[in-house]
């Protein structure tokens, strides 16, 4: 099955970047594959995929923005101004996951307090917590298992996704289990 999405996932992307470089209209595409479905909606600044297999499992991919997928757990802290820039969700029988990345104009060490403070409470358990600094740039990676949910949190004291140099990166990854 992580074969099959992993397929779907592929030919998602590649028909934004064929929808990107063909100069499509703004409609979205459906691909209809004897192994699932395949659905496009690109827009000016990105846009997203959603796949699912034959069973009606899958997930999502938005680029270039996005929202918070909706089965992200409401007890991973995130910061009140966080803005989404890009995420991934999907899952199958055997469990799911998501990635969502974003900015907030939240200090790093308050970022970090929020996750090494605020996942232990919410009922997970720290398995990890590493900082550096590169080249100026703090960075801090916590992992954390508890509630059926193995996961990381990446906060970097810059944002490498925008031009803004006053919002910090945080990046969050969590997979789940049947």
């Amino acid at each position: 099955m992580m074969r099959r999405t992993a397929v779907l996932v592929m030919l998602g992307a590649l028909a934004i970047v064929a929808l990107a470089a063909c100069g499509s209209d703004d409609g979205k595409v459906s691909i209809d594959t004897p192994e699932g479905k395949v659905e496009v909606d690109p827009d000016g600044n990105g846009g997203s995929v959603e796949f699912s297999g034959p069973d009606g499992e899958g997930g999502s991919i938005d680029i270039g923005g996005g929202e918070v997928p909706d089965d992200f757990p409401d007890d991973i802290p995130l910061p009140d101004d966080f803005e989404v820039t890009s995420s991934f969700s999907g899952g199958d029988d055997t469990g799911g996951g998501a990635t969502v990345t974003g900015s907030t104009g939240e200090s790093f060490d308050d970022l970090v307090s929020m996750y090494t403070d605020g996942l232990p409470d919410s009922g997970y358990e720290i398995t990890s917590n590493a900082n550096s600094t590169v080249d100026g740039v703090d960075s801090a990676v916590i992992s954390f298992e508890g509630n059926g949910i193995s996961g990381g949190v990446t906060v970097s004291s810059d944002d490498f996704l925008t031009e803004d140099s006053d919002a910090r990166s945080v990046a969050i990854t969590y997979s789940t289990s049947n």
